[in-house]
């Protein structure tokens, strides 16, 4: 049996800096939980799997700031085409930080992921995705994962990342190698100033940083494992703000296709 289910939030600036939520509307796999600190994604079912269709509707309002994240990672199991969607709408003058917990491709998944952002004029966004393809001495199933980002009805970004037996040269030296965990972070609107591009390698993960005309940045990174991929997306994020560093080699970014 499979789910299908949308959740959906809406929140918007209140008198003080406060944030209001105006629509908080959760659906199994998923529960809503506000805290003082951020909106927490709770997993109340295993999913996705089999064909599995979940839906995460959010809405910041004008000048309003959300915080996203989730409790624990979410593991995609033996499936036969789920999927899971994303779609945000991010007002004028507000924020978003998108950080969820990785998401875990065992070997028997076939799943999707599609995300979509709107930023309105003066918006601001920072998302972050972390994948990690398989678990312990396991490789991935199949996954592609999308992501759009708009600014203001122009595209800002366009990116995807496909691996497994149907992705051909996904374990390549051109795109994730002998890593198992690739992220992103993207930096658009006011959260990208002063941003700058550069490339590197540290602890055996590969990370680069590009510039996205939005204004915009994006960093991409490689590694062995979960806890490598946190340190290099953390060290590109501080060498992006400063004079670059490179060590041991070019560096490696994953394929952006629009």
């Amino acid at each position: 049996m499979s789910l299908r289910s949308t959740t959906r939030v809406a929140v918007s600036a209140a008198p003080g800096g406060a944030l209001r939520y105006d629509d908080l509307r959760s659906h199994p796999p998923l529960a809503l939980r506000p805290t003082r600190e951020a909106l927490h994604l709770v997993g109340t079912a295993a999913s996705p799997v089999a064909t599995d269709d979940v839906r995460l509707e959010l809405a910041v309002g004008p000048a309003a700031t959300l915080h996203v994240r989730s409790v624990a990672a979410t593991v995609a199991w033996r499936g036969r085409g789920s999927r899971s969607e994303v779609r945000a709408e991010v007002g004028c003058g507000a924020t978003l930080h998108w950080r969820p917990e990785p998401l875990v491709a065992t070997a028997g998944c076939h799943h999707v992921t599609d995300a979509r952002v709107d930023l309105h004029p003066g918006a601001s966004l920072r998302w972050e995705e972390r994948l990690v393809l398989g678990r312990h001495r396991e490789g991935p199933g199949r996954l592609r994962s999308r992501l759009r980002i708009d600014v203001a009805g122009r595209p800002l970004l366009r990116h995807e990342l496909h691996v497994g037996a149907d992705a051909p040269a996904w374990d390549g030296p051109a795109v994730c190698g002998a890593h198992r965990a690739v992220g992103l972070i993207v930096l658009a609107g006011d959260a990208a100033a002063g941003a700058r591009a550069g490339a590197a390698d540290i602890g055996g993960a590969s990370w680069a940083v590009a510039s996205l005309d939005g204004p915009g940045v994006m960093v991409v990174a490689c590694a062995p494992g979960a806890v490598e991929l946190d340190v290099a997306l953390s060290a590109a994020l501080a060498s992006e703000r400063g004079p670059v560093r490179t060590a041991g080699g070019a560096g490696r970014s994953l394929p952006s296709r629009g």
